[in-house]
């Protein structure tokens, strides 16, 4: 009886260690270990702010995955002003471009996969401007004096005006005088100020001032003359840009400056439509002069 007792409990014993190990059997039971590996990281680099209308490209090329393993993107437009239909472009490469079209922020989110794991998702908010414009008054060709204006101004915004790199002004407009520079292409440029971003608009200008008509001739000069004590230098000056001034010399030696058609320096002017100069006879020598 004790031992048949005892042959009892012992097959009870094994039947509870092999349940404990799972079984006799050779099938194994239960799911396989995942990856073991760190998860991708996802970077995007930093983007500069841009004017409505632009095409940004973006870049996730800084992102990392473990050794041996090949990363695939995969790029969301998560917001955008309102009214805004801009998209995204390639938005599985490293570099997909985000087309804009109104001011305001659009926030961006990427997350990578290396074919096991996938990366936290990184975002990064591309700011755009509102658009400007360079206008000209007249239009091109320009001539004479030029008014630069930039379209979408709003007050407040800080500019300054640069002509081929060089500072003309600051202000939200500026005249310039076009006969300043020669005939051809030119670069116009506004740098402004926008809540604190820094932008610049170009603009290439052509340049088509006609020459100035010039011509000379003498008055008065010479014995006999009716007025012998004095030579009237007569200078005609036209131009489509309108002249400004009007400057002559005698042998290197000032004669004046006259502003207007009809003036004359010394005494009262004897021919009409022109820029007349005097010159007393008695302080230069007989001879050829060169004006």
């Amino acid at each position: 009886m004790m031992s048949r007792l005892v042959k009892q409990l012992f097959a009870a014993l094994l039947f509870l260690s092999l349940a404990a190990c799972g079984g006799g059997g050779s099938d194994e039971v239960g799911g396989g270990s995942g990856p073991t590996h760190t998860p991708p990281t996802a970077t995007i680099a930093n983007v500069q702010p841009a004017l409505a209308g632009a095409t940004i490209t973006l870049d996730g090329s800084g992102s990392t995955a473990a050794a041996g393993l090949t990363l695939s993107y995969n790029w969301v437009l998560t917001s955008k002003p309102t009214g805004s239909v801009a998209s995204l472009q390639n938005a599985s490469s490293a570099k997909p471009s985000l087309s804009t079209d109104l001011p305001g922020d659009y926030l961006l989110t990427l997350t990578v996969n290396d074919g096991q794991l996938s990366s936290t998702p990184s975002t990064r908010t591309v700011t755009v401007l509102q658009a400007f414009s360079i206008q000209t008054s007249p239009e091109e060709p320009l001539s004479g004096t030029v008014t630069f204006s930039l379209s979408g101004y709003t007050p407040g915004i800080q500019m300054a005006w640069y002509l081929d790199q060089a500072l003309i002004a600051s202000g939200a407009s500026v005249s310039w005088d076009s006969t300043k520079v020669a005939n051809g292409s030119h670069v116009v440029t506004a740098w402004l100020e926008v809540e604190g971003k820094i932008s610049e608009i170009r603009r290439t200008v052509e340049v088509a001032n006609s020459p100035i008509s010039l011509s000379a001739s003498t008055t008065g000069s010479g014995p006999g003359s009716s007025d012998s004590a004095f030579t009237r230098l007569n200078v005609s000056a036209s131009s489509p840009g309108g002249i400004t001034s009007v400057a002559a010399s005698l042998d290197g030696k000032p004669l004046g400056v006259l502003t207007s058609m009809n003036a004359c320096t010394g005494r009262t002017c004897s021919v009409p439509n022109v820029y007349q100069f005097v010159i007393e006879n008695k302080t230069i020598i007989s001879g050829e002069h060169v004006a």
